[in-house]
Parts: structure tokens; C-alpha cells; sequence
């Protein structure tokens, strides 16, 4: 549940669960990448941050694997202008990886967080 102008914290955790036999795996698994977008809702969301990249991710030191499951933290701060129920829209990429890239259907998937925002 959150409130009109009041922002409230979403996470989820993420993990690049590619399958890559034959391959040197730790050499192909990158940080992933998260953006967050309203999928469904009466009005704009504000994110922030909106979408981290795998690079932006690596560059904060986050490395390849956040902890010994492979699971890193993808957390925003939303703020919503309008009551009303609404659907976030989670998408987690592995566009960074060698072996993908934005046009491949294979290398996002998408979670969906359902949100009540009141007055």
C-alpha cells in the first residue's frame, strides 16, 4: 500500500539465469540490468532510479554475483501523483552479456508488482 506524494520503496531480488553449457561460465555472467515502467494505472509513475544498466551495475562495484545464490538487489524509490490500483512492470535484462542484445525475444524477463496507492 502507498499514499499519494509519498514515495515508496519497491525491490525485487534478480538473477541472471542463463544457461550457457560449453561456455567458461563466469566469463559470460554479468551483472544484470532492471528498469522499472507502469504497466497498468491511472497515472505516471516517478522512479527513481527509473532503470540501472548491467555496466552501471559492474561500475558500482557490484560485480557479477551479489552474494553466494548469484541474487542481486534491484530496488526504486515510486511515487505516485494519483490514487488508484496499479501494476509496476520489473523488466531484468542481461543485455550486457556477449550472447545478447536488446533485439533477442530471449534476454529479459519481467516480474509484476500489483500497488494500492490512497490519499
Amino acid at each position: 500500500m502507498a499514499t499519494v506524494g509519498t514515495p515508496v520503496t519497491l525491490s525485487a531480488l534478480v538473477q541472471d539465469r542463463g544457461e550457457r553449457r560449453g561456455y567458461d561460465v563466469d566469463s559470460l555472467i554479468f551483472p544484470v540490468g532492471t528498469t522499472w515502467i507502469l504497466h497498468q494505472g491511472p497515472a505516471l509513475i516517478q522512479f527513481e532510479p527509473e532503470s540501472v544498466s548491467g555496466r552501471e551495475r559492474r561500475a558500482a562495484g557490484e560485480g557479477v554475483r551479489s552474494n553466494s545464490d548469484g541474487w542481486s538487489v534491484a530496488t526504486t524509490q515510486a511515487t505516485f501523483s494519483e490514487p488508484g490500483d496499479y501494476i509496476v512492470r520489473l523488466r531484468v535484462d542481461n543485455f550486457m552479456a556477449p550472447d545478447s542484445k536488446f533485439d533477442n525475444q530471449c534476454c529479459w524477463s519481467n516480474a509484476y508488482v500489483p500497488v494500492r496507492v490512497t490519499r
